[in-house]
């Protein structure tokens, strides 16, 4: 979104004035404009750069929508692909008497592994085409887990697919359907009223994108858990780094709430040296976001009297207490 508007100013001065300039006539000038005539054999290339100036223009109308059915496409295969994982992992969740498969399909088949993987890969699909509430909810209720309890921006997690849908079928405008859908899941969409049209700036596209982010690191993270419990330290130690990482990229909101879930929304299961380095990341995540009171708060939380020096070093950093520091 940055690079298109960038694009375009370099077409307009690089391609149309400089070419303008060369080829074109001064017909009237003054302090601010230049107008320049345009003879009638030269009117069929400027027509054409004209063209594609309006194609930049188109660009940057079109691309905002792009984006974010991107990401939420990008978003829909990552449940696909983790609903499959988990599926095969535990197949008695989704093979019980009412599920049916044709004789003609099963005699295609070389193994009842083969038919097992046909009737996991129908129930995904199936599964896929309904709405992103619906998912979730199945996701819950077969894998046995809570997420949507553990996750404050529900309604905004909701609203996206919302917007989503306006953008590939209703052209940004508003819909009762849209308003009905957004106010059942908690999300106050204002004083905007059916026939509005929605705005899809950068700042909307990056909190999206976070909120995605979120939810399906949240999820994979809690599915970790509860099924593959003989490496719950590894769970800790992966999402420990990652955050580390986010908040290295600038994505300290991100990691808060990852991190946030980790240590306060479920009882941990990492050891004592794991979940210090949590807290210190969480604290510094805070401390980044511009909330010296909350990071503050993380760090009571713990007794680092007989923390070692590495811990201690870092508690002086966010209290910004140099003297201890050094």
């Amino acid at each position: 979104m940055i690079l298109v508007p960038a694009l375009r100013s370099h077409f307009i001065y690089n391609e149309m004035y400089k070419n303008a300039e060369r080829h074109l006539e001064v017909v009237d000038k003054d302090h601010q404009f230049e107008t320049y005539g345009i003879a009638e054999d030269q009117y069929p290339s400027v027509k054409t750069q004209f063209r594609r100036l309006r194609e930049f223009d188109r660009g940057v109308t079109v691309l905002p929508g792009a984006i974010l059915l991107s990401l939420v496409a990008t978003f829909d295969s990552f449940i696909a692909d983790t609903l499959r994982i988990m599926l095969r992992r535990k197949p008695e969740r989704v093979i019980d008497s009412s599920k049916t498969i044709r004789v003609k399909d099963v005699l295609h088949m070389s193994s009842f592994d083969e038919v097992r993987g046909k009737i996991i890969e129908d129930e995904v699909e199936a599964l896929m085409r309904g709405s992103h509430d619906e998912q979730i909810k199945y996701i819950e209720d077969k894998l046995d887990i809570s997420i949507r309890s553990h996750y404050d921006e529900w309604g905004e997690f909701v609203e996206i697919f919302e917007r989503r849908n306006l953008i590939a079928h209703g052209n940004y405008v508003i819909n009762a359907h849209y308003r009905k859908n957004c106010n059942k899941h908690g999300f106050d969409v204002g004083a905007e009223e059916v026939g509005e049209t929605l705005s899809l700036d950068e700042r909307y596209l990056r909190r999206s994108s976070d909120r995605l982010l979120e939810f399906g690191l949240s999820l994979m993270f809690v599915l970790w858990l509860k099924h593959f419990k003989d490496s719950k330290e590894t769970a800790y130690e992966r999402l420990n780094e990652l955050t580390y990482e986010l908040i290295k990229d600038r994505q300290s909101r991100v990691a808060a709430k990852l991190l946030d879930l980790a240590l306060f929304k479920q009882a941990p299961s990492a050891s004592d040296q794991i979940r210090k380095m949590m807290t210190v990341n969480l604290a510094n995540a805070y401390k980044k976001s511009k909330n010296d009171e909350k990071a503050e708060e993380v760090i009571q939380q713990v007794d680092w009297s007989a923390a070692r020096d590495d811990f201690q070093i870092c508690v002086a950093a966010l209290q910004g207490n140099v003297k201890r520091f050094v």
